[in-house]
């Protein structure tokens, strides 16, 4: 297993979800395409403009993120996708 660097509850909890979920989304697919042929993961022009609205959507939810979740929690759920992007080789620290 990987180490990843330990940070203080109130560091994490500071995280917007989008960051660590991004990295997390990178390493999976990241090791998905390593192991599957060539451009079997790409995103159609639909995809794209699917995703460029999934952002926009983002940054209006962002203020809600923590909405009913203690910070002890939410820093738990950071680490957890952080342990997930170390054990995949991805850059498990935060931006």
């Amino acid at each position: 297993m990987t180490t990843i660097t330990e940070y203080s509850t109130g560091d994490l909890a500071a995280q917007p979800a989008g960051a660590c979920t991004g990295l997390a989304y990178r390493a999976v697919v990241g090791a998905l395409r390593a192991e599957s042929p060539e451009g079997t993961f790409t995103l159609t022009a639909a995809g794209e403009a699917g995703r460029a609205r999934a952002r926009e959507r983002n940054a209006v939810v962002h203020a809600r993120t923590h909405a009913g979740i203690p910070a002890e929690e939410y820093a738990a759920a950071v680490n957890v996708l952080r342990r997930l992007i170390a054990n995949l080789g991805g850059d498990a620290d935060l931006p």
